[in-house]
C-alpha cells in the first residue's frame, strides 16, 4: 500500500464514527480508541489541524503532515506559486492542539467556521488522519459516501 521500504504496520490507523458535542469552550473530546491509536508521544506533540478537502477539519500526525508536505514539494507538476499559496493558506488556517487530560482538543473558531461546526461533531477515522465534520453535514452526506464505497470495493476488494 504504501512505498516501497515504508513500514505501515507501524503507523497508527485511525477507524470509527463517533459522536459528541462541543462543550461550552469549543472542546470536543477525542475518543479513547483513537487516542490510543494516536499514542502518547503523537498526543504529547499535539495535532495539527487544518481545513479538510470538504468542510470538515482534518487531524494529522506531525509525521503524517511532514510525510504530506514533502509530497507536495517534490511533486513537479505543481507550480512553485501555486504551492507557496497553497501552503500560505494552509499556515493561515493550521493550528496546533493537545489533548487535555480528558482528551478534549479545542478547535479554533476559524476551523469550526469552515466546517460549520456549531454543536454536534462527527468523528471518523479514515485510516490515516482523523476528521471532525458538524454532524447535520456529515449525514447530508451519507449518500455520496455509500455510493463512493459501492463503486469502488470491488476495485480495492477484488
Amino acid at each position: 500500500m504504501g512505498k516501497k521500504g515504508e513500514n505501515w504496520s507501524k503507523r497508527p490507523v485511525f477507524l470509527g464514527e463517533y459522536t459528541h458535542a462541543l462543550d461550552k469552550e469549543a472542546r470536543v473530546a477525542l475518543p479513547a480508541r483513537l487516542r490510543d491509536a494516536l499514542g502518547k508521544t503523537a498526543l504529547d506533540a499535539g495535532l495539527c489541524l487544518t481545513c479538510g478537502a470538504e468542510p470538515c477539519v482534518v487531524a494529522y500526525t506531525h509525521e503524517r503532515l511532514e510525510h504530506l508536505l514533502s509530497a507536495l514539494d517534490a511533486d513537479a507538476s505543481l507550480g512553485r506559486t501555486a504551492v507557496r499559496d497553497f501552503k500560505r493558506a494552509f499556515g493561515a488556517t493550521a493550528a496546533v492542539v493537545a489533548p487535555d487530560a480528558q482528551g478534549r482538543i479545542r478547535l479554533p473558531e476559524p476551523l469550526r467556521a469552515y466546517a460549520r461546526i456549531e454543536r454536534d461533531v462527527t468523528i471518523v477515522g479514515v485510516v490515516n488522519a482523523i476528521e471532525l465534520w458538524s454532524t447535520p453535514v456529515y449525514q447530508g452526506l451519507a449518500a455520496a459516501r455509500r455510493a463512493a464505497y459501492e463503486r469502488l470495493a470491488p476495485r480495492v476488494f477484488g
